[in-house]
């Protein structure tokens, strides 16, 4: 035991060496490989300010001290397993009357883990106070008590695993301002495991196996039902441009994101056309849709990979419809007394590329029906908005420009 207590800790040194070691070689190594940026941007008189989302009115933090987002962010901590085990539940943190779906089910999922962590290093505690001539496996007792193989157990320092698993959901709370269920992809196994183990570890604390066995076939069945129905229909879309089937890469478009994309490939066409050059394009970052508001850079990076341009990201305080910045941010000081126009102009912008708010909602590949959306929010459709405009300094920024109604479709990332 005392050999094998040895080679584990060597390991863990070892590899705990190896990632302090590439964490600091990217931290060098990434400043002095990253292109330098093409004009600086001084825009207003808050620039350090101006670098996060709370400007803007209708962000989740706004007007809270740090303490009380952090508190925001915990309470909300239930939408990261939600996400990522039920991407569904995603559409639904927009609408209050069923925004606590994802919380729900998200904690449960949470509570399980913690509970498989509990009896995980209660069993290596046990198992450390067994007589020395047993050779007792980390986990065993509890695994054969609910009724599972003791596999996890049998892992390197496995008492530790669920332990960590918990730690790195919330250390992803306390660093990440907004729910990203991509940062739990790598450990959704890991995620699916664990509720499995504390459904079963539940119900034997409870005294009663059949209320662990039914919660473990409902957990199973819901992943099944949920991600089965989303991977049928996107293989769906995403096969909708295939040409043996009688579809092309227009179609495809269409339907992806119930063509979001087709104004931004019209107006990418537009911008080739036209010679814009490296620096002259300005992306929005913001974007509105299932009744919130959020700041992405999805837009910028599209344009640079279809356009093959340097772009400017738009700082958020002029992320809007160029003649529609709000009077409170001219008033505390926060744009150039020009607006758009003269920021523009300071920093070599010919074009800008806004994303419009989507209404209808669109809900993944498909446009939410007005009066079912009415329905859901309690309020008025706004006025019907969807996909991008294009300004150009030709008039000021003032209307946006007339798209081709053509486009390229690519069918693959451009230089590959």
């Amino acid at each position: 035991r005392r050999e094998r207590g040895g080679r584990l800790w060597l390991g863990l040194s070892l590899s705990g060496l190896v990632t302090v070691l590439v964490f600091v070689l990217l931290f060098f190594a990434f400043p002095r490989l990253a292109p330098a940026a093409a004009q600086d941007m001084p825009v207003t008189t808050q620039d350090a300010e101006d670098a996060t989302p709370q400007l803007v009115d209708n962000t989740i933090f706004r007007d809270l001290s740090p303490w009380e987002e952090r508190a925001v962010r915990l309470v909300a901590a239930g939408h990261w397993p939600a996400w990522a085990l039920w991407y569904p539940t995603r559409f639904a943190g927009g609408l209050p009357s069923i925004a606590w779906i994802p919380l729900v089910l998200g904690w449960s999922v949470i509570g399980l883990l913690m509970l498989t962590a509990w009896r995980a290093v209660r069993s290596r505690r046990r198992d450390m106070a067994s007589p020395p001539g047993e050779d007792a496996i980390p986990g065993a007792a509890d695994s054969h008590a609910v009724g599972l193989r003791p596999q996890i157990g049998d892992w390197p320092l496995g008492w530790l695993l669920w332990p960590a698993l918990v730690g790195y959901l919330f250390l992803l709370v306390v660093i990440w301002p907004l729910p990203n269920a991509r940062y739990l992809v790598p450990v959704a196994p890991l995620l699916v495991l664990g509720v499995l183990w504390g459904c079963a570890s539940l119900g034997n604390l409870l005294r009663r196996p059949r209320v662990g066995t039914w919660l473990r076939m409902t957990f199973i069945a819901s992943l099944a039902l949920g991600n089965g129905v989303m991977f049928a229909v996107d293989a769906a879309v995403q096969r909708s441009g295939d040409r043996v089937f009688g579809g092309s890469a227009e179609r495809y478009y269409a339907r992806y994101e119930a063509g979001l994309h087709v104004s931004l490939l019209q107006s990418i066409l537009y911008l080739r056309d036209d010679n814009a050059r490296d620096a002259e394009v300005a992306v929005s970052e913001r974007y509105f849709n299932l009744n919130r508001m959020r700041f992405s850079r999805g837009g910028p990076r599209n344009v640079v990979m279809l356009l093959d341009r340097q772009v400017v990201e738009t700082p958020h305080v002029y992320s809007f419809v160029p003649q529609e910045l709000p009077g409170k941010l001219f008033r505390d000081g926060r744009v150039l007394p020009g607006g758009f126009a003269e920021w523009a102009q300071r920093n070599g912008v010919h074009y800008y590329l806004y994303q419009q708010p989507s209404e209808p909602w669109r809900l993944w590949h498909f446009r939410l029906p007005a009066d079912l959306q009415e329905r859901l929010s309690g309020a008025d459709l706004e006025e019907p908005s969807f996909g991008w405009l294009l300004f150009t300094a030709a008039d000021g920024f003032r209307e946006p420009v007339s798209l081709p109604q053509s486009f390229e479709a690519p069918e693959r990332i451009p230089g590959l």
